[in-house]
């Protein structure tokens, strides 16, 4: 390649650096920053300044949110300072990084004062154009201001104006613990040193661990190729992640030994149904210590409790002694999500068996909650509701190819219709849900079918018959309505 294609501003996807043979790095994304001539004792050729950036979300282009209230941006600066929440400020070439673990806003003054800086000595000076960073509430907040003053472990800059915000996270996530740990293995790709850490936080989309800033390096977009992800029973599961960012490592045990604390978040490109299925529970566990996967339950134990809340299946009556036997295989073989197409989720406290909701995918896209049970007669009745309704929505926001939910109840259920009914009624957006009642209806199966109709010809369908029934649905049902039971063609 030409240096002439490779001026400061340039972008390079895909980048791969090798030492002789052998692959060490590998980002998604990075910018050229800086070219220069080789000096005469360094040989010939150019020296050029890459910087590694954070990958690039092309299904999601459009703008970051802006904060653009004084007011608020000064409550929030506030909060993130009792919450003990870690600054950064960056230059705005990109070319380096300082952390600081205090400060103070002075509104009177319209300042920020930077303490305890990460890097010794004074890397900043009065006029110089700086991005102010902080990672709050799970959003990375970045701001451009003004540096107004500057000591050797201190600075001074100014409120800015407005801050974009930056989600860090497309799911929940939770703390690893003592009772369900996990903890994550691989070689540096630039050292080929063996690294195990535990993990701070994780979920089916990502995971973050903490390093030493002062002797590791993990740039964004670095590739991980061959992580391995220990899980709570033991059992080792391979994946794929790549770097998002690194960010201040404020809780002060997990880097109690190291120099320079940070964390590293990743995102996971390839996790096995196992490892998947293992964390989703963990964070049912964590979210819910109560609930847990219904297939580990005999399902006589839930059969027992549709009977008590006398919540009826007329293909299987309660009278039968005997539990029906196709409700047990279905049990077995769909209640632990591993596949996933359905999930089941009880909630039980000393033994006993209180609460049942399950949810089905039932479109490439679109995930139905439903059997929302409880058993009569407890005094915490509607509070195991919200959290059996909490979790199925969560787990089925954590399902990467979700995109459109659903729940199916009873109208006799009052809870379940006041809730479902109250969400669908005060969107501001109606027209991305829809809310209908229906009759079930039964009828015979083995009954005789009328005879056809002699005035209608059936034939099979051609493809210029789909595109006009397309087309006519486009026209005249709802969009979403279309989209969520794969009635849209992908475009």
């Amino acid at each position: 390649m030409r240096i002439e294609r490779l001026t400061p501003g340039t972008e390079l996807e895909g980048l791969q650096v090798l030492r002789g043979d052998t692959l060490v790095l590998r980002a998604g994304h990075a910018t050229v920053r800086m070219v220069r001539p080789l000096r005469a004792h360094e040989g010939q050729g150019f020296h050029l300044g890459v910087s590694l950036e954070r990958p690039v979300e092309h299904a999601r282009s459009s703008a970051a949110p802006l904060l653009n209230d004084s007011v608020r941006i000064r409550g929030l600066l506030r909060r993130a300072v009792r919450a003990g929440v870690g600054f950064g400020l960056r230059t705005h070439e990109g070319n380096r990084l300082v952390d600081f673990s205090r400060a103070e806003v002075l509104p009177e003054e319209s300042r920020l004062v930077l303490r305890e800086q990460s890097q010794p000595g004074t890397l900043f000076h009065p006029g110089d154009v700086v991005r102010l960073c902080l990672d709050f509430g799970g959003v990375c907040h970045v701001g451009t201001t003004a540096v107004l003053a500057s000591e050797p472990n201190q600075v001074e800059v100014a409120l800015p104006r407005t801050l974009s915000l930056h989600h860090r996270r497309n799911s929940l996530r939770f703390r690893s613990s003592a009772e369900r740990p996990f903890a994550v293995s691989f070689n540096s790709p630039l050292t080929g040193e063996a690294i195990v850490r535990p993990l701070l936080d994780l979920h089916t989309g990502g995971f973050a661990f903490p390093f030493d800033a002062g002797r590791e390096a993990f740039p964004p977009g670095l590739v991980l190729d061959d992580v391995m992800l220990q899980l709570p029973d033991g059992t080792r599961s391979r994946c794929r992640a790549q770097v998002q960012d690194t960010g201040q490592l404020t809780v002060s045990e997990e880097g109690a030994s190291m120099g320079r604390p940070r964390r590293c978040g990743l995102r996971i490109l390839e996790l096995a149904p196992e490892a998947r299925a293992a964390i989703l529970d963990a964070f049912i566990k964590a979210r819910c210590p109560d609930a847990r996967d219904a297939s580990e339950l005999p399902f006589s134990d839930v059969w027992d409790l549709f009977r008590s809340a006398d919540v009826r299946f007329p293909d299987y009556p309660f009278h039968e002694t005997a539990t029906p036997e196709p409700l047990v295989d279905a049990h077995q073989r769909l209640g632990n999500g591993i596949h996933g197409l359905s999930k089941a989720i009880v909630y039980q406290r000393e033994g006993r068996l209180y609460g049942h909701i399950s949810g089905l995918r039932i479109y490439s896209r679109t995930w139905l909650s439903q059997h929302l049970v409880v058993r009569p007669g407890y005094h915490r009745h509607e509070s195991i509701s919200q959290e059996l309704v909490a979790l199925a929505a969560d787990y089925a926001e954590s399902l990467d190819d979700v995109e459109y939910l659903r729940a199916l109840w009873r109208c006799r259920n009052r809870w379940t219709s006041r809730i479902y009914g109250a969400i669908a009624s005060r969107l501001e957006r109606p027209g991305l849900s829809c809310l209908h009642a229906f009759t079930p209806c039964r009828l015979p199966v083995d009954a005789a079918l009328p005879p056809p109709r002699s005035d209608l010809r059936v034939r099979p369908a051609e493809t210029s018959d789909l595109r006009w029934l397309e087309q006519h649905l486009r026209e005249t049902q709802d969009v979403v309505r279309l989209r969520s039971s794969d009635w849209w063609r992908a475009r």
